[in-house]
C-alpha cells in the first residue's frame, strides 16, 4: 500500500503482475483503492480496476474510496472512481452521499461532478427495440 501512497506506479504494477491481492485491506477496512483514491493517484485506479478491485468497499465509518474522495477534494480520483463505474448513489452510515459530502466540505465543483454522474445512471434506458 505504501507503493500507491508514494505514487511508485512502478512498483504498483509489479505487485498487480504478480498477484497481489486487489482486495485486502488493513484494519481500518483500508483497501488498496481506499489509498489510490486519497492519493489522486489515477494510475493506480485504473490499473486496480482493471484488476476487477472492488470500487465501492467500505471502510469502517462506511465510506467508500468514492465518498473519502470526495470529502478530501480529490478530483481527479472522483472522476477516474465514476469512469470506472463507482456506485454514486451509496450512502454512509449517517446517509450522506459522496455528492454530500463533497458540498459540505465546500467543494462545489466535485459536488456537481456527482450530481451529473448521479443523473446519469437515473436516466431510464428503453429495451424498447422500436424507441
Amino acid at each position: 500500500m505504501y507503493a500507491l501512497i508514494y505514487e511508485h506506479a512502478e512498483v504498483v504494477k509489479l505487485l498487480l503482475d504478480s498477484g497481489a491481492a486487489v482486495n485486502a485491506a488493513d484494519i481500518a477496512g483500508n483497501t488498496a483503492v481506499t489509498y489510490a483514491a486519497m492519493e489522486d493517484n489515477t494510475d493506480a485506479l485504473r490499473q486496480l480496476g482493471a484488476r476487477g478491485a472492488e470500487l465501492d468497499a467500505r471502510v469502517e465509518s462506511g465510506q467508500t474510496p468514492l465518498m473519502l474522495a470526495a470529502r478530501e477534494g480529490k478530483s481527479a480520483a472522483v472522476r477516474t472512481l465514476i469512469d470506472l463505474g463507482a456506485n454514486v448513489a451509496l450512502s454512509d452510515g449517517y446517509g450522506r452521499t459522496a455528492g454530500e459530502l463533497a458540498h459540505q466540505k465546500g467543494h462545489s465543483d466535485i459536488a456537481a461532478v456527482l450530481k451529473r454522474a448521479e443523473a446519469r445512471r437515473r436516466v431510464p434506458v428503453s429495451t424498447d427495440p422500436a424507441s
